[in-house]
């Protein structure tokens, strides 16, 4: 038997050690998978099949709060329990108002980075190197102490932890970029109809007069009675004049230097709410676009040496203007392809958020319990 077993084929022995370094294989991993289970922090949130950790969830809660309290400051709200007990302008406390936003932008994330798994992007090069680098610059001294260190002590926030945050950012960033880098697509008949909808909902349209007090008191007096035709409706009123008839007085009273409907504006100046013009417009000139805030609303401002008045009008929208064949209308839009893809990727986002399953968790975390990451926060550093 021994001579047997000692001579046995090399095939034999090879596929014998083999299968043991496979059996070995398994059973590190089997262990492995237990230990991480009995280890992993409780889920928060599942989706799919991915899972958010309470670990995660709360050092990016903590980042969230410093982005919002910073994004928020003109509230002056006291980051204490007593400010955060405040009530806030729709009657909610602040505590209600922020953690909805907080959670909701967490939710949101979420979905973004298990979409971009489940659908099978991958991360740039760049992407996964600005990973690398933000966890290797938390290893070092910063401000005289180590990230690392003072994200675990306060934040519970373990190196995995940091690194799986920065991820899920990344992934949120970059699934925007696989639907929207082409900006055309959002004129696609897919999204027309959401687009439109951005289009009514965030647009205004205004024309204007321009008239210097040069011109002297009469015609002042002519052109007032024409937009505020009981004598005297004010500086600011919803006035029976109609669009026409305020196209035609500007072409009468305003010059050349000032049209607008016959100069770079022939459909009339187009506004969207989620932008500055300060280079654009005198303060006054905004703050009359500002205050027609109705359809058929006339506004007089003074100009900024007291030498001369605006009359801003609120017009109705027009049908699809950003897919004139004018360059001087859409000139008005160039900026449309970015604001409208942000706006339709968060629809997409939101539409998915019904799938979202809830352990529970995250409604024992509170705004004025946590705290605001300020140094250290992957939210803020990789700039999404």
């Amino acid at each position: 038997m021994k001579a047997i077993t000692e001579n046995k084929p090399f095939y034999r022995k090879r596929r014998f050690l083999v299968g043991a370094i496979a059996l070995a294989l398994a059973l590190a991993i089997l262990v492995t998978a237990i230990v991480l289970a009995l280890t992993a922090a409780p889920a928060v949130y599942g989706f799919g099949g991915a899972t958010l950790r309470e670990d995660v969830y709360s050092y990016w809660f903590s980042c969230m709060k410093y982005v919002y309290l910073v994004r928020y400051r003109d509230l002056g709200i006291e980051d204490s329990p007593e400010g955060w007990a405040s009530a806030s302008s729709d009657g909610r406390s602040f505590e209600e108002m922020f953690y909805e936003l907080m959670d909701g932008e967490i939710r949101l994330r979420f979905v973004a980075a298990s979409l971009f798994d489940s659908e099978g992007y991958a991360l740039t090069k760049s992407d996964r190197a600005a990973v690398t680098a933000l966890i290797e610059e938390f290893k070092g001294e910063s401000f005289g102490e180590i990230p690392l260190d003072v994200l675990k002590k306060r934040y519970g926030a373990s190196k995995r932890t940091v690194k799986q945050t920065a991820l899920y950012e990344q992934k949120y960033k970059a699934l925007y970029r696989e639907l929207f880098s082409d900006a055309t697509v959002i004129y696609s008949d897919q999204y027309k109809e959401t687009l439109e909808e951005f289009y009514k909902t965030y647009y205004g349209r205004y024309n204007m007069i321009y008239l210097p007090d040069s011109v002297g008191g009469d015609v002042i007096e002519a052109l007032e009675a024409a937009l505020w035709q009981d004598g005297n409706a004010g500086v600011s009123a919803v006035t029976g004049v109609t669009e026409e008839r305020f196209t035609a007085l500007e072409k009468e009273y305003t010059d050349e230097n000032h049209r607008v409907m016959s100069g770079n504006h022939p459909n009339g100046i187009y506004l969207y709410a989620g932008e500055s013009y300060v280079n654009n417009f005198s303060a006054e000139l905004l703050s009359a676009f500002a205050e027609a805030n109705e359809i058929g609303k006339v506004v007089k401002k003074r100009n900024a040496d007291d030498s001369g008045s605006y009359y801003v009008m609120r017009y109705a929208l027009d049908e699809k203007p950003y897919l004139s064949s004018d360059e001087r209308v859409t000139a008005g839009f160039k900026n449309l392809p970015n604001y409208a893809g942000a706006y339709l990727y968060r629809k997409l986002l939101r539409d998915e958020l019904a799938k979202i399953v809830s352990h529970g968790i995250a409604e024992g975390h509170t705004v004025a319990g946590a705290f605001g990451c300020k140094e250290y926060n992957v939210v803020q550093l990789l700039g999404s």
